[in-house]
């Protein structure tokens, strides 16, 4: 049980974060916490996958990415 996650949109957080986004101004313009937009950063790298794959290689989240 206990308390469900907020939903948040995954795509969204990251594409603000690859344009350079801190955790607090896409905590901010998303209205959740930025524990939330930690979490979801820290996440599997496979949500990296947007644009079809093109932001992978800018992934902020992985050194072995960059």
């Amino acid at each position: 049980m206990g308390r469900s996650k907020t939903p948040v949109d995954v795509k969204k957080i990251l594409e603000l974060r690859l344009n350079g986004w801190s955790y607090r101004q896409i905590a901010k313009e998303l209205k959740i916490s930025p524990t939330t937009v930690a979490r979801v950063l820290s996440d599997d790298c496979e949500s990296c996958r947007i644009d079809g794959g093109e932001s992978k290689i800018k992934c902020n989240k992985r050194k072995d990415l960059r």
